[in-house]
């Protein structure tokens, strides 16, 4: 509900950027619930799709897709996932595995957590399974960067923060 239009927000902001700063950019997007596919740019933004989530899988195809189309010696790797954090029991073996493989051919990796606007920093206890598990990658991946959005309000802050110039120089 509210995360999905946080996330959505997000990325069409995102994708404005790219598409006006880069005369030549693939954008691919991929949506999953329990399986994961390659969508259009419509069906991404405008889709009604709900479920169960397994994170892996979107993962999974992005590597696929990657590995089928853009050789990493041709193309700059560049991705960007949002999720509310909640992903399958029995997939963080799976979704560490997929993530590694992801990270060692991607120049950068953009990670956001979504809460609604009713929840704070200070109101989230519980660190997701996902955030754990990407936090663990971040020690050995410094390719991967991970933001916490609370509410449409902090779609900003955060897409400056990890897209503005002053952080890709470091």
């Amino acid at each position: 509900a509210e995360e999905k239009d946080i996330s959505k927000r997000f990325f069409m902001l995102l994708h404005r950027f790219l598409k006006r700063k880069y005369k030549t950019v693939d954008v691919l997007f991929v949506s999953h619930h329990s399986t994961a596919s390659e969508v259009s740019e419509e069906d991404f933004f405008y889709g009604k799709e709900t479920g169960g989530t397994t994170v892996s899988t979107a993962i999974e195809k992005t590597n696929e897709i990657l590995a089928a189309r853009y050789p990493t010696n041709d193309w700059n790797i560049y991705c960007a996932q949002s999720s509310d954090g909640d992903n399958s029991g029995n997939d963080d073996t799976r979704l560490t595995h997929q993530m590694n493989n992801l990270l060692a051919i991607a120049q950068y990796f953009a990670y956001i957590e979504v809460y609604g606007s009713n929840l704070t920093p200070e109101m989230v206890m519980r660190t997701s399974s996902v955030w754990s598990a990407y936090e663990k990658l971040s020690e050995d991946h410094q390719n991967l960067s991970m933001r916490k959005v609370f509410g449409k309000e902090g779609i900003w802050p955060v897409f400056n923060d990890l897209f503005s110039k002053e952080r890709n120089s470091k």
